[in-house]
């Protein structure tokens, strides 16, 4: 058996990712998840570390697994990055199927060609935003999904 992250064993089978209808409701799970956010919270007064960011997407892809579809949803304003840095997260992301990555770039300064160059070799889409509002992020959300659950959205770059 192999240890991830997020594993949770039920009696004596032990699975490597979190079903939000009946994990979420463990309180285990959820004081574990609060307890990642915290971490998350407590650094952010540092500065932005755009290949850390892809790592916890990439740690966050595997522990959920591949059996279920997948929505990631990047919100800022900013993807600068080091090629190099981020290159092996990035394919590691690609190994996995199932998922929609899609980048909100926030305000006028989000830099479309950036983004797009940075997740080529993605299944990724780019949302450029110039202003938010709830109702937008509503709208976006419902599509998201919906495309997700389609047969397209989930299929691994290339196939």
């Amino acid at each position: 058996d192999q240890a991830h992250k997020y594993c949770i064993q039920k009696g004596g089978q032990v699975q490597p990712y979190a079903e939000f209808l009946h994990d979420l409701s463990s309180r285990e799970v959820l004081t574990s998840l609060v307890y990642s956010v915290l971490d998350s919270v407590g650094e952010a007064d540092k500065e932005l570390n755009i290949a850390a960011v892809y790592h916890s997407l990439a740690e966050l892809l595997q522990d959920f697994g591949t059996e279920r579809p997948t929505l990631v949803v990047v919100v800022g304003n900013q993807l600068r990055a080091n090629e190099g840095e981020v290159a092996p997260f990035l394919s590691g992301f690609s190994e996995l199927g199932r998922y929609q990555m899609d980048i909100l770039g926030l305000g006028e300064d989000f830099d479309v060609r950036e983004a797009r160059k940075l997740v080529r070799s993605l299944n990724a889409r780019i949302v450029p935003i110039k202003s938010f509002s709830a109702q937008l992020y509503d709208d976006y959300l419902l599509s998201a999904i919906g495309r997700l659950l389609s047969d397209k959205a989930h299929m691994r770059p290339g196939e």
